[in-house]
């Protein structure tokens, strides 16, 4: 499976698998452009990509349900001085905004 970085005009592509964590497909992109991978904000299917789940997560499948989707979009934008990415955890959960 690829997943369709499009970032600044361009369209950037990793391979990746569904038991694949986010945060690692998205450092995979972020090395590719030479920048930190917290310093862009991440939109799949209309929202900010949880980097925490897995590509199976995001997309509401089993890790071993073998689907026909061969490519998703995430699309990317600078994490301006003007946003503000808040961490925080949640009766035991980290989550971010």
């Amino acid at each position: 499976m690829n997943a369709i970085f499009s970032y600044k005009e361009t369209k950037i592509y990793i391979q990746c698998n569904l038991e694949d964590k986010m945060l690692n497909i998205c450092q995979k992109f972020s090395n590719k452009i030479n920048q930190e991978v917290d310093s862009k904000i991440y939109i799949f299917m209309e929202k900010v990509l949880n980097l925490d789940s897995t590509l199976a997560d995001q997309l509401n499948m089993s890790s071993d349900f073998k689907s026909d989707i061969k490519e998703i979009l995430i699309t990317v934008y600078d994490n301006d001085k003007d946003t503000v990415l808040i961490k925080y955890n949640y009766e035991g959960e980290d989550k971010q905004v």
